[in-house]
């Protein structure tokens, strides 16, 4: 299951039924990382959804620097709050492709610092 922070309460209820293995968690780039969300996992808790939300983390970036400030930026104070069980970082565009084991010590890294 993927949701963007767009859906209504109602909507994000009927993942109990679905019982999926996780979900895919993707703000849409018009609404706040942090605020859309806080709101799903005030709504998860609240509806006691026990499934597993991994972040879905898009850049375009070949900075290595860039990448680790992007990750912390948006999905570091999350994780810090113990929302969120993981990280999947998807690299877009025409950029260099960061190497498989970069992205999992980076990611390892941000989990570590939370």
């Amino acid at each position: 299951v993927s949701i963007h922070g767009t859906e209504t309460e109602d909507e994000i209820k009927k993942i109990k039924e679905l019982k999926p293995a996780f979900v895919l968690l993707r703000v849409s780039d018009d609404l706040s990382n942090l605020h859309a969300s806080r709101r799903i996992f005030e709504i998860l808790k609240a509806e006691d959804i026990d499934t597993s939300v991994i972040h879905h983390f898009q850049t375009d970036t070949d900075e290595s620097d860039e990448l680790a400030l992007q990750m912390g930026m948006k999905i570091g104070s999350l994780l810090s709050d113990g929302a969120g069980d993981g990280v999947l970082v998807e690299q877009t565009g025409d950029s260099q492709p960061f190497s498989v084991d970069f992205v999992r010590r980076t990611s390892f890294s941000l989990l570590q610092g939370c």
